[in-house]
Order: structure tokens, then C-alpha cells, then sequence
């Protein structure tokens, strides 16, 4: 490889990028799915509730609170990926 087409230490490959956006859109696949759990996990918190079933409540809250603290860290990891490899949001990866 000649030094002109090799990426200089603070620059990543083309590779990196391509992998990073493969990353970022299996992220972004995660982040929508637990969103969706995330609502479900509220509707049924709020539906035992309703039916005073404390202990399916207390469940559904459980539920709920994993799947928040799942949702802030894919969302830290989306962070890093795009601090480390900007390019990557240009074009995430995918159906063009």
C-alpha cells in the first residue's frame, strides 16, 4: 500500500466507516424495537394499574425501567460511533 492511499493515524479506513454504518444501523434497528417494547411495557404498567394487579404492575415498571436504561445506552453507543467516525451518519448502511 503507498503512503498516499493509507489513512493518516486520526483518519479512519474506508473499511472502519463502512463497518461503523453497518453498526449504526443495527443500532438504530435496536433503538426502534426497544422504543416499541418500551410502549408496550408502559401500556401494561398502566393497564395493571387500572385492574389493581400490583404485582403485574410492578412487573411492567421493571420492565419499563430495563428497557430505559437499555435505550440510553444504544444511545451512548450511537454517540461514540459517530464521535470516533463522523462520516458514518453520511450514509448508514442499508437498502440505497
Amino acid at each position: 500500500m503507498s503512503a498516499q492511499s493509507r489513512p493518516t493515524p486520526n483518519e479512519p479506513s474506508e473499511s472502519d466507516t463502512t463497518q461503523a454504518r453497518v453498526f449504526l444501523t443495527i443500532l438504530t434497528e435496536q433503538i426502534a424495537d426497544s422504543s416499541v417494547e418500551l410502549e408496550q411495557a408502559a401500556l401494561a404498567a398502566a393497564a395493571a394499574k387500572r385492574s389493581h394487579n400490583k404485582g403485574a404492575e410492578r412487573r411492567a415498571v421493571n420492565r419499563a425501567e430495563d428497557l430505559r436504561d437499555d435505550l440510553d445506552e444504544l444511545r451512548r453507543q450511537v454517540r461514540a460511533v459517530l464521535r470516533r467516525f463522523p462520516s458514518a451518519a453520511d450514509r448508514q448502511a442499508g437498502p440505497s
